[in-house]
């Protein structure tokens, strides 16, 4: 993921997309689809995918590491609402620990209907991850896609 700047001086956009399987990598892809939409012509979105189970093999698991600390966006995708695997969390923390207190967008998928959008500025992963408390005031929570249109009804 560690690329330059594209000739066309257009900014990019890393994204990392973590996904527990195929409808979930669909759904994160679908997303992404979205968010090319949107996106100014200025920014150039640079996706790299990464699957639950690879994230359980140490080599896998370092380039993975690699990629989230470097990345602008962080798209989780699960097909269920089911707890992260511990090597997903292990996975997070590492991402955050090499981050530096730079900020990351994480969009989380979870289900077929449940979409969020997390801003964390100050690389403290850890608070989205079952079993911890939010801290409201480094959280912003936003409805994505038709999750959206549904919320603002």
């Amino acid at each position: 993921m560690q690329g330059s700047l594209p000739a066309t001086g257009a900014a990019p956009l890393k994204t990392v997309v973590a996904y527990e399987d195929a409808a979930a990598g669909h759904r994160a892809v679908g997303l992404l689809k979205e968010l090319l939409q949107v996106l100014s012509d200025d920014t150039e979105l640079q996706p790299v995918l990464w699957r639950f189970d690879l994230l359980s093999d140490p080599h896998w698991y370092k380039m993975a590491v690699i990629d989230a600390a470097h990345a602008d966006m962080m798209i989780l995708s699960t097909s269920g609402s089911s707890r992260l695997p511990d090597a997903v969390s292990r996975w997070l923390e590492a991402s955050a620990a090499l981050k530096n207190g730079d900020g990351v967008t994480v969009v989380i998928l979870r289900g077929v209907k449940e979409a969020w959008t997390v801003s964390i500025q100050d690389g403290s992963i850890t608070e989205i991850l079952p079993g911890t408390k939010p801290a409201p005031e480094r959280e912003l929570f936003l409805p994505f896609g038709a999750n959206a249109a549904a919320a603002s009804s």
